[in-house]
C-alpha cells in the first residue's frame, strides 16, 4: 500500500464499524454520485461480490476525508 492508506489503520479483518460509519459521512459531504448501498456492504465485508474502481476509489478517498487528511493527499493511481 502507498502512505496514505498506510495510516487509515485498517486490521486484517477490514475497517472498523466507527471508521466506516465516518466515512460514510464524509462522502454524504462531498458532491458527484453517491456510492450505492451495495457497494458500502461489499467493501465492509458484510455482502459478496466485486466493485466498481470508481466506487472503491471515492470509498478510499471518503476514509481519507474521514479520518482528517485532505482530500489532496490521496493518490493511488
Amino acid at each position: 500500500m502507498c502512505e496514505t492508506c498506510d495510516g487509515l489503520e485498517a486490521t486484517p479483518r477490514g475497517f472498523s464499524p466507527e471508521r466506516i460509519a465516518a466515512a460514510r459521512a464524509a462522502e454524504m459531504r462531498r458532491p458527484g454520485e453517491a456510492i450505492p448501498e451495495e457497494a458500502w456492504l461489499i467493501f465492509a465485508g458484510k455482502r459478496g461480490g466485486s466493485l466498481a474502481f470508481a466506487h472503491y476509489r471515492r470509498i478510499l478517498e471518503s476514509l481519507v476525508l474521514a479520518a482528517g487528511q485532505p482530500a489532496s493527499t490521496f493518490r493511488c493511481d
